[in-house]
């Protein structure tokens, strides 16, 4: 059941990836003439998910060069609790659901590009990043010498987090850090 529900994490979030590649922006319709397809075990597999719990709520969209063939809303923003910032918890919204997706830029942009470079063997995943062709000798200061580019992308080069202090520490001196929910506050 554990495997199952991370399956379920999977595919939704590979379905919101596909969300924002579209451009997060949709009419729940079919799209394309030349495919019809039944889009129903998809939309099944968001209702469980939301059900069961594995998310509050998601947002798919399905398609190929010619476009979007299919999109599809489940759910709402967070699992019964108001959104700090509004107050509510609406449903998810096909045309107006954003979404942050600061993680997945590991995924769609590092990861490919990556991909990328060493298809064509323009790099190798066990390159050292003090390699001239990287980032060079200074790089290999303070014990950094041996980290390679599998150990960057799969998180084991041992670097701390950064910053220290953390962000959501007191020391690190945002004044929002006392507040449950701060203020969105760009500037």
């Amino acid at each position: 059941d554990c495997c199952r529900v991370m399956i379920v994490r999977v595919v939704c979030v590979v379905l919101l990836v596909l969300v924002c590649v579209s451009g997060g922006r949709a009419h729940e319709q079919h799209k394309s003439e030349d495919v019809q397809a039944d889009w129903s075990p998809l939309v099944n597999l968001m209702q469980q998910g939301v059900a069961r719990g594995v998310f509050p709520g998601a947002v798919a969209a399905v398609g190929n060069a010619s476009g979007l063939l299919f999109t599809h809303a489940v759910g709402h923003f967070t699992y019964g609790q108001p959104a700090p910032v509004t107050g509510t918890n609406p449903a998810m919204d096909v045309n107006e659901t954003l979404f942050d997706m600061a993680s997945c830029t590991k995924v769609l942009s590092t990861t490919t590009a990556v991909a990328q470079f060493v298809q064509r063997g323009e790099l190798g995943l066990d390159w050292k990043i003090a390699d001239p062709r990287l980032l060079g000798p200074q790089f290999a200061v303070n014990g950094k010498a041996s980290i390679t580019v599998t150990n960057v992308m799969i998180h084991s080069a041992g670097f701390p987090p950064d910053p220290v202090p953390n962000y959501w520490e007191p020391p690190f001196g945002c004044p929002a850090t006392s507040q449950y929910h701060p203020d969105e506050v760009f500037n």
